[in-house]
């Protein structure tokens, strides 16, 4: 599912940041077990990211859950994980888009998520927030491209990513992040609503569909 073709040119990038910052370079086998902490920490249940190295002996004998212990138990600490994840590159920064850094490996996905993912009957258009908090743990704009704020939704501010999943296993299909109204009125002129067509026409040519009457979570990425 992941987009190996692309995998050595972003470890080679990301090699590069490291190094400037004196850090030793990535493997391919500690790149991949850093995706691993990111997947495993999108579904934990720590208020917090340094949490999850939090070891036994760190922690309040009250606690009832045992504690991640990622760093003993996976051999990337903290501050290795941490470094990593500053220094993580996808593409080359453009002046001229704000979105560059990550353009390349949202299209990686949807690509390859497109040549090996058969779709069922069942296609649901959709859209979902990563979540922002800013280093001064509020929701202003520190440093993400486009902040978009929907009251409706559980954790309303951060990135808007129009999706396309798959009702039946329950997997995104394609993603499209709104980079804001002024950015999306220069791509076609396309609605909310006429954008979530494209995706779906994109992944399923000559196929019609209907208004979702209903959402359902995805449950894979």
């Amino acid at each position: 599912m992941f987009p190996m073709s692309d995998t050595t040119e972003w470890i080679r990038k990301t090699n590069v940041l490291l190094n400037n910052m004196k850090q030793r370079s990535l493997s391919e086998f500690e790149y991949f077990r850093f995706w691993g902490l990111i997947l495993a920490i999108s579904i934990g249940r720590e208020n917090n990211r340094r949490s999850y190295w939090m070891e036994e002996i760190d922690c309040d004998t009250r606690r009832v859950f045992q504690p991640s212990a990622f760093g003993s138990r996976f051999g990337i600490g903290i501050r290795r994980f941490e470094f990593i994840l500053r220094c993580l590159s996808f593409g080359d920064m453009d002046p001229m888009d704000r979105w560059s850094p990550i353009r390349p490996f949202l299209a990686a996905i949807n690509e390859r998520r497109q040549q090996v993912i058969d779709p069922s009957y069942l296609l649901v258009e959709d859209e979902l927030m990563s979540s922002w908090i800013s280093r001064k743990q509020d929701r202003t704009i520190d440093g993400i491209p486009h902040l978009t704020k929907i009251i409706r939704k559980p954790k309303g501010a951060g990135t808007e990513i129009k999706c396309l999943a798959d009702g039946v296993v329950g997997i995104m299909l394609r993603l499209e992040i709104c980079e804001g109204k002024e950015a999306e009125s220069r791509k076609s002129g396309h609605t909310f609503q006429q954008g979530l067509h494209i995706l779906f026409e994109s992944v399923s040519p000559g196929m019609e569909l209907g208004e979702s009457q209903w959402l359902i979570q995805p449950f894979c990425l």
